[in-house]
């Protein structure tokens, strides 16, 4: 589909040999990073918006299994690059994880993926999507993910002093050596303001996520 960019910032696309490759078949860009020292991701530096609310769909998805790291899905900084926030999928788990450098990692009150399996090639995927979506309101004291279309069900880590409009950047997969991913991106959008309306929000949640 084509991309429409209209954020301040540079792109980045990092590939190495077929980490990151676009199928056909499913409709996706399919990141597959199963080595630690190989980055697969997708990003933009530079942000200078401090409001912005963020989108991202993905299916056919599982745990690592064996490993001690959760698959890589998404990742922000700010406040001149020192603040780091993350989402990815606990392999202990199978919950949704939304982590802060510092702070107190949240979990999704339930797996969203099996937790059999002690590797990536035999743990059972999960593959109907799943949207979700961040707000950085620079008016709030939480950054809000959203990943049902329940409103009760919100993660949130403490603003406190995060700034992602602060020379920020975001990022999609696998960027740093300490880090995997292994799932299909089905959709990805990006506003440049603070969505505050839960119901505006599950809305277009539920739009991306079956169209």
């Amino acid at each position: 589909s084509p991309i429409v960019d209209t954020l301040p910032g540079s792109d980045v696309l990092t590939l190495n040999g077929e980490a990151f490759t676009s199928d056909i078949v499913k409709n996706a860009f399919y990141f597959n990073n199963d080595s630690q020292s190989i980055s697969c991701y997708l990003g933009k530096t530079g942000l200078t918006d401090s409001t912005m609310t963020f989108f991202i769909t993905i299916k056919d998805f599982s745990r690592f299994g064996g490993t001690n790291l959760s698959n890589a899905i998404m990742g922000f900084k700010g406040t001149g690059l020192t603040e780091e926030l993350t989402i990815g999928i606990s392999n202990a788990s199978g919950k949704l994880v939304f982590k802060r450098d510092g702070g107190v990692t949240k979990l999704s009150p339930i797996p969203i993926v099996p937790t059999n399996g002690d590797s990536i090639s035999n743990a059972h995927r999960r593959l109907e999507p799943i949207t979700i979506a961040v707000v950085f309101d620079s008016s709030a004291t939480n950054v809000k993910l959203y990943w049902t279309n329940d409103g009760l069900e919100i993660l949130e880590q403490l603003t406190d002093g995060f700034d992602i409009g602060d020379a920020g950047e975001f990022w999609i997969g696998a960027r740093v050596s300490t880090s995997k991913c292994n799932f299909y991106l089905k959709e990805f959008l990006v506003t440049d303001t603070a969505m505050t309306s839960t119901a505006d929000i599950t809305n277009v949640m539920e739009w991306l996520k079956y169209r």
